[in-house]
């Protein structure tokens, strides 16, 4: 149904001209032109695995946004030019099976991967962590090379490649 819905919008980014606007098409038009990145929520790597197929398909610039198990699929990431935003780390492990430091050293593996990735600290349920600096010290302390505060949060948002 997504797939239909964005074949649809791409015929109506690559018309001329059109009869009527069509406020759905014209909302995701930046996405084919790489004026907008599409933000996938997802931390499994299922998940992931459909968010790196339509950018396969449609050439969109995909951001993971949570990626706790990007870790898992890391080279793939980076071979399909995929920045990942980290969910909170101070949480536990995704599944019973993961390390119980997982969540501090997704970071690290993803860098060391090549992945452009960032760390989020709001969790969704407000910004009252949003001057905690935790989340640094942990992904400093499980091997990120070189993290700083413009790291955390410039490169998400930003158009350029990593």
């Amino acid at each position: 149904m997504a797939k239909t819905f964005f074949r649809e919008a791409k015929a109506y980014a690559q018309e001329p001209a059109h009869k009527e606007t069509n406020l759905k098409f014209e909302a995701v038009k930046g996405l084919f032109n790489h004026q907008q990145k599409l933000f996938v929520h997802g931390d499994q790597v299922k998940q992931m695995l459909v968010a790196i197929d339509f950018a396969k398909e449609f050439g969109f610039d995909v951001v993971i946004v949570g990626g706790s198990e990007s870790w898992l699929i890391a080279p793939l990431l980076k071979a399909n030019n995929i920045a990942v935003i980290l969910g909170q780390q101070h949480e536990l492990p995704t599944t019973e099976d993961d390390d119980v430091d997982q969540p501090y050293k997704t970071g690290a593996m993803l860098q060391k991967a090549g992945v452009l990735f960032t760390i989020c600290q709001d969790a969704g349920d407000g910004f009252w962590q949003q001057r905690n600096l935790p989340p640094a010290r942990s992904a400093l302390l499980h091997g990120v090379v070189g993290l700083s505060l413009k790291c955390i949060w410039r490169h998400a948002f930003s158009s350029h490649s990593p």
